[in-house]
């Protein structure tokens, strides 16, 4: 019977275990996601207003909050590219 108790108590430790990781991962891949659509936004803007930039400086500051974001939850890992868009004031 101890041996069925300690098999449970690891399998039960190995499946919370990995649905903590799996949530980190998301995590990831959310900010990513909201960082890429933020910086389309902002790029689109950009392209749209070239001789107004200002106009942008909303999206901008959005773009650059969700690149905070990303880099935060992404620290240590380098699997993606991580391009800024700079703006001509």
């Amino acid at each position: 019977m101890r041996g069925k108790t300690k098999t449970a108590l690891f399998v039960m430790i190995t499946l919370v275990s990995a649905t903590a990781c799996g949530c980190g991962v998301a995590a990831k891949v959310q900010a990513r996601n909201d960082m890429m659509q933020a910086k389309s936004a902002y790029t689109q803007c950009l392209s749209e207003n070239s001789s107004e930039p200002s106009k942008c400086a909303g999206l901008r500051e959005a773009y650059d909050a969700d690149l905070q974001a990303y880099r935060a939850t992404s620290s240590g890992l380098r699997s993606g590219s991580v391009l800024e868009v700079q703006s001509t004031k």
